[in-house]
């Protein structure tokens, strides 16, 4: 008889289901009871903006603190790292700019893909961590969640009439591709995932188990960026499903780590105080604080899009020279790239180490 795995969770089945596996689904059925008004509009609408793009994009950029900086174990073990690679950071940031702002914009636009990307499998990695794959259906399962990521890229670099981009208009090179070029990828994404369920079921029979929570991974993550890059050609859905899939997901993670080392910690220390008994808001308060105060700069010394929401902020905007905004840009965008570099260290550390783990 066949039976769902158990022992895959990470640490917590209730809160991974919702923060993490039900996430795609959730959001593709909220798309039902939306409005078509939010689907044809070119811009957000003001609290939908705050909520996705400063709360949660930005806010789960910040997540990253509590795996980083106010974690003093780690940092001190690993104190040239985390102090000497925002500089090289900002560094190469403000030499991007400086050549050209665009340039900036297209290589921070790919590395936030590349960033998104990995994330999911990453996922996938963390729910097959307990299974014993051959390495042929190890490499199907990782063929599968980067096909399903990288098809829907490829279809909008080959579709200039999207309504969306990544962070401004032009940051990707689109091509002027051909209905028969796009109906190829759709194809091919399709059958991947037809291929990646006919080894699944073979394995579950074998094995005599299925694994609930990578074939969740899986299914959501295509459906999220088929719904969302492909099937709409919608600002607001695009936004809402990638905003969403990628950064409560990450949030939800770094919660579950934390709750995990700290919560039964018997030193008292600011992340025992965070991940206590009934904590969750003060977990999020300074995630939501540290967002908006970002994008308040943002908003008030680069895009001046959003007075109402930073009212706050209107005594320090004013117009800025573009030598100054080769420094201010680079600088406000540090956090994020930081959280996209960073990432690729901070999961593989195991007994205080580096394991530095070939990924194919």
């Amino acid at each position: 008889m066949i039976k769902l795995q158990q022992h895959n969770w990470i640490g917590n089945s209730k809160v991974e289901s919702i923060g993490i596996l039900s996430i795609p689904f959730l959001c593709v059925a909220i798309l039902f009871f939306i409005p078509n008004l939010f689907f044809e509009s070119d811009t957000l609408p003001e609290f939908a903006w705050l909520f996705l793009v400063v709360f949660i994009d930005v806010g789960h950029v910040y997540s990253t603190i509590y795996r980083t900086y106010v974690d003093k174990p780690l940092i001190n073990k690993h104190r040239n790292l985390f102090f000497c690679l925002p500089i090289l950071l900002l560094v190469a940031s403000i030499i991007l700019h400086t050549i050209s702002s665009m340039l900036f914009w297209r290589c921070l636009a790919y590395f936030a893909v590349y960033h998104f990307i990995r994330q999911q499998y990453g996922f996938l990695k963390i729910y097959s961590r307990k299974n014993t794959y051959s390495k042929i259906k190890n490499r199907i399962d990782a063929f599968t969640i980067y096909g399903v990521t990288v098809l829907p890229i490829v279809y909008w670099h080959f579709s200039p009439d999207r309504n969306f981009s990544w962070f401004l208009k032009g940051d990707f090179i689109l091509t002027a591709g051909t209905t028969i070029l796009s109906n190829i990828v759709i194809v091919v994404f399709f059958l991947l995932l037809i291929f990646y369920f006919i080894a699944e079921v073979q394995s579950s029979i074998h094995t005599k188990v299925i694994n609930f929570q990578k074939n969740c991974i899986v299914l959501g993550t295509a459906l999220s960026w088929y719904i969302g890059i492909i099937y709409f050609n919608s600002d607001f859905v695009f936004t809402f499903l990638n905003v969403v899939c990628h950064g409560v997901p990450y949030i939800t993670l770094v919660w579950i780590h934390g709750k995990k080392t700290y919560s039964n910690s018997t030193s008292a220390s600011f992340l025992k105080l965070v991940y206590g008994k009934f904590s969750l808001l003060i977990f999020l308060l300074p995630l939501i604080i540290f967002a908006y105060v970002e994008e308040g700069f943002w908003d008030a010394l680069v895009w001046k899009e959003h007075n109402s929401v930073f009212t706050i902020f209107k005594n320090i905007s004013h117009s800025v020279s573009k030598n100054t905004l080769n420094i201010i840009v680079p600088l406000l965008a540090l956090p994020q790239l930081f959280h996209y570099v960073i990432d690729g260290f901070i999961w593989k550390i195991r007994n205080d180490k580096f394991e530095w783990t070939k990924i194919l």
